[in-house]
Parts: C-alpha cells; structure tokens; sequence
C-alpha cells in the first residue's frame, strides 16, 4: 500500500491544457485532434472557425484528416451537434446510414444568423425509433460545411432548442485575399 502510494505521488498529473493548435515539426497529424477548446470556445485547429461551449455541452475532437471535426454533447438532452468541413464542396447533405434526407429549403435561417445562404435538410429515419437528423449546409470560398443536429428519440424540441442556441454562435472568419 505504501510502495503504491508512493509511486502515485510520483506521477505526473494530466495536462489540462488544450490541444496545441499547431503541429510541432515532423509531428504526425494522423493522431492528432482537430482542435480544442481555449477560453470557452472550440477553436479549429486547420481551419479558421469557432463555436462557443457553454456550460452543459461537452466539445469531443475529431482526428486530424477526418469528420467530424467535433462534436458537441448536450449532456441533459443528449442532443448532439456533428461539425464537419469538406474541400472543394459539394454543399448538401451526404447519405447517412439509416435515414433519408427528405426535406430540403434553402434560405436564412435564425440558427446560423450571421451566415447565407443556408441548406437546411431533415434526415428521417427508417426505423422510427431512431435519431432525426436536421442538418445545416453551407458554402464559403471553397469549402463545405455541415452543421448536423442529431437529435435522441423523442427528444426533438429539447434538442433543437438547445442546438440552436449553440449553432447561433458559430462563427467563420473570411480568409486573407492572396496577395
């Protein structure tokens, strides 16, 4: 008991310190997360974007090179918002195993105030048990995003409303002309 003691006093304590959001060199990006949280927002660590993490949503990484590049948990509605960017587009949604994008309408959307225009699409499930997914689909210069809501079963207001007040704060800074 004394010798586990005595090597648990001995560890180092796990960082709690963001992901850096810059490679080191020679550093593999396989591996790596695609960003953290600093001050209170989800900073992307490709590219040039932000979302706010208020208190009772939870901001999960995804790995560098792949999507989503988060994914934001509310913990009390289980509401899940899945962020991912795509190069070169196209803007819609893309298949999802298990239920069909059957709803479509482009146009401003109070969600995502500060950004048109927007795709919005419903996902409905086949199995009726199932998530519904409502995604949000944009383009700017040349990449594709998609802001995907999942919402739980029977969860379907809780989840929008409270989706909608994390996707108000989404936020995609213009890139510098290249000169």
């Amino acid at each position: 008991m004394i010798l586990a003691l005595a090597l648990l006093a001995g560890c180092p304590k796990p960082s709690t310190a963001p992901p850096p959001l810059v490679a080191a060199p020679g550093e593999s990006t396989a591996t790596r997360p695609t960003g953290g949280v600093v001050a209170g927002a989800w900073m992307d660590s490709r590219y040039d974007w932000t979302v706010r993490v208020p208190a009772g949503w939870d901001a999960l990484p995804g790995t560098e090179g792949t999507n989503p590049r988060v994914t934001l948990i509310h913990r009390e509605s289980r509401a899940r918002v899945e962020v991912s960017v795509r190069e070169g587009g196209p803007l819609g949604p893309p298949p999802r195993r298990g239920c069909e994008w059957a709803f479509q309408s482009s146009g401003g959307y109070r969600a995502l105030a500060g950004v048109r225009p927007v795709l919005a699409a419903t996902c409905t499930p086949e199995d009726a048990g199932d998530a519904r997914v409502l995604g949000y689909f944009l383009v700017t210069d040349d990449l594709a995003w998609d802001l995907e809501v999942v919402t739980p079963p029977g969860g379907l207001l809780e989840a929008k409303r409270q989706s909608d007040l994390l996707l108000g704060t989404f936020r995609i800074r213009a890139r510098a002309a290249a000169g």
